[in-house]
């Protein structure tokens, strides 16, 4: 088609506005990690070392006493032949410093009051003559007392140094590091061992897969054929439903992640007591609807959780939800998509096997409901971007589907004002109304879900000070924080442990425990150990997995790219502004998963079921990317590779199948 002068303006626009998106993401990752004092990042982690305690790799949270901060002093002792005229002390240190040279006391405080600055000062007064010691003392509530130091050509911080508690004991030291490795991931066979063991039952679903792609080429039916992602929709759901059936409703009630915390909110509900404030429990900062659900199906079937059938009614509501998460991706891709059979195919066969979805969905959370409200208000924006015509009635569900969405998890916050957004850039772009109108259909959709939805956060802010709390800081609440309760450059430009031991692989760095909780369940289902983990799947096929589901990661970035692309040149612009609606809102889930670990940098924190909630673009970018190799790869010379492409994928589609049924 001809590119006219509205296509190219729509297209500056969209390349403007995306550019500056990227430019205010890297200027705040910038700021957060260089200047601001409340984000424990460390700069300059070398030259000298940032120390900390050794301490071993420990999953439980640890509670501070706001009132009573433990301290770690360190402790260096040097001999001086002679005192130099001048001597320069940098030091920084992540928490309260009190340093003393022989005794006596150094104000090295920032002369800003950031921990980020270097401060330097002259400490010649305070050296003598043979023996010295230098005792800095570090009290940090939020994380473990780190300090680094250097006195030129004297001493500066290092393994010499010794860390002492305020109950005595004395410990060593060691460069701090977040890059680790827990050591129970090396107790189970790596994927190497497992992909050895398991090479007969791979290599025949690898065989089958390259049959089966001559098979399929040659002989189905176009009346199939065009029927293909409805068919693919019917054999997930059924898969799910196996799942759900033979090994979900086999686990205990208590099994999944903040089990505790999801069901004290739960009984809070069925014990009639209202709706809970952050400050009654653990997870009690959620917004309530996710949790009303499972509550609501609870009574009405008047089941104690004590009982057999609670394992197969409490977790209904996520169960429906994860299956209705692969209903919208088809839909979403139906549209946006129309036409292409293998496209649609490939994104509804992906949403269907994404081990994240499938795992979540076993467990008692409003995780998988919350995913679907925000799948739901996808489908309902792309909707009104694909008509041609903008109605009341469909933008009242969309702001319906929002305020549920909001009122199940905090993170569909983001989805409100991009739907908003972009339902105004389309009737003002495309539609070619006035601007006044165009905010006003913008400006529906914010107030519309803020009616339906925003009475919770009114509520918060009234009763706490804050429309959105969470558990992590809770106003009058204990202080708490987990390993490693600081991070580097190390831990976001590292890659490689969860593809050789994927369990708790996050402990190695942002990558791996975003690829090991996206590809299988590498968290062990909240479990802080490996060997209390359930045995409703079999971990050997997850294991394989994810060594097999790395090309498809790779072809998951192809996919965005040529997402990209259709968003920018694609055929019609409302099909170009919904693609770009998906785009947005991954990047925006996506960016706010970096950056909660950035403010929360515990090992734990880099969950990828946390963006459970963008599994309709993100299967949409799967779809693209997966069918890239058989779009290009055409002709009969190129079978063998076809042949090969096809193997490999049902490799993989089988070792998630068999990880939840076999």
């Amino acid at each position: 088609m001809p590119v006219t002068s509205r296509d190219a303006r729509i297209t500056r626009w969209q390349v403007a506005l995306a550019s500056l998106a990227l430019a205010a993401s890297v200027a705040w990752i910038l700021h957060a990690a260089l200047f601001d004092p409340d984000v424990p990042f460390l700069t300059h982690t070398g030259d000298p070392d940032w120390i900390g305690a050794l301490d071993p790799v420990n999953r439980d949270a640890i509670v501070v006493d706001p009132n009573d901060v433990p301290r770690t002093t360190f402790v260096r002792r040097f001999a001086l032949d002679a005192l130099p005229p001048q001597a320069r002390l940098s030091v920084r240190a992540l928490g309260d410093l009190e340093l003393r040279i022989n005794e006596r006391v150094v104000d090295a405080s920032p002369p800003d009051g950031s921990w980020k600055r270097v401060t330097q000062v002259d400490v010649a007064a305070a050296l003598v003559r043979g023996e010295n010691e230098i005792r800095a003392a570090v009290a940090n509530p939020r994380g473990p007392a780190l300090l680094q130091l250097r006195l030129p050509g004297v001493v500066e911080t290092d393994a010499a140094w010794q860390a002492i508690g305020d109950d005595g004991r004395v410990r060593e030291t060691a460069r701090a590091t977040d890059v680790r490795v827990d050591p129970q991931s090396l107790g189970v066979p790596g994927t190497g061992a497992v992909l050895v063991r398991r090479a007969a039952v791979l290599g025949l679903l690898f065989a089958l897969g390259a049959i089966g792609c001559v098979a399929v080429g040659r002989s189905l039916p176009d009346a199939v054929r065009e029927r293909a992602p409805e068919w693919v929709l019917a054999a997930g759901t059924g898969f799910a439903l196996l799942v759900y059936g033979l090994r979900s409703t086999s686990l205990p009630v208590l099994m999944g992640f903040d089990i505790v915390g999801h069901l004290a909110y739960v009984d809070f509900l069925l014990e009639g007591r209202g709706l809970p404030l952050a400050t009654d429990g653990g997870s009690m900062y959620h917004p309530p609807l996710g949790h009303a659900v499972i509550a609501l199906v609870a009574a009405l079937s008047d089941v104690s959780r004590d009982d057999a059938a609670a394992r197969t009614l409490y977790r209904l509501p996520t169960f429906l939800a994860s299956v209705g998460n692969v209903w919208m991706a088809w839909a979403v891709a139906r549209r946006l998509l129309a036409g292409d059979v293998l496209r649609q195919a490939l994104a509804v066969g992906f949403a269907a096997l994404l081990p994240m979805n499938l795992y979540m969905g076993a467990y008692v959370s409003n995780e998988p409901l919350h995913a679907f409200a925000v799948s739901v208000s996808l489908w309902a924006a792309c909707g009104l971007l694909l008509t041609h015509r903008v109605r009341p009635g469909p933008v009242a569900g969309l702001c319906v589907a929002l305020a549920a969405a909001i009122l199940t998890k905090f993170t569909a916050l983001l989805a409100v004002p991009i739907a908003a957004f972009f339902l105004a850039a389309k009737t003002w772009g495309v539609d070619r109304t006035s601007a006044l109108r165009a905010l006003a259909w913008g400006g529906g959709v914010l107030l519309g879900t803020a009616l339906l939805g925003g009475w919770f956060y009114l509520r918060t802010w009234l009763r706490l000070g804050r429309p959105v709390v969470g558990n992590w800081d809770l106003p009058g609440g204990p202080l708490w924080w987990e390993q490693p309760g600081f991070h580097t450059p190390a831990y976001y430009t590292s890659f490689g442990q969860a593809l050789s031991h994927p369990f708790f692989a996050g402990y190695a760095s942002f990558w791996d425990g975003v690829y090991s909780t996206f590809w299988g369940d590498g968290l062990a289902s909240g479990m802080a150990r490996l060997a209390t983990r359930h045995d409703a799947w079999s971990w050997e096929f997850m294991t394989a997995a994810y060594w097999l589901a790395f090309p498809a990661t790779l072809l998951l970035g192809v996919g965005f790219a040529r997402a990209v692309g259709f968003a920018l040149r694609g055929d019609g612009l409302r099909r170009r502004l919904a693609m770009s609606l998906l785009l947005v809102f991954l990047y925006a889930v996506s960016f706010a998963l970096l950056a909660i670990t950035l403010e929360l940098p515990y090992y734990a924190q880099a969950k990828a079921f946390y963006a459970l909630s963008a599994i309709v673009p993100i299967s949409i970018v799967a779809g693209l990317g997966l069918a890239w190799p058989l779009e290009r790869l055409r002709g009969p010379r190129w079978l063998p590779v076809r042949m090969l492409y096809c193997g490999w994928l049902t490799s993989l589609a089988g070792s998630i199948v068999l990880t939840f049924l076999g």
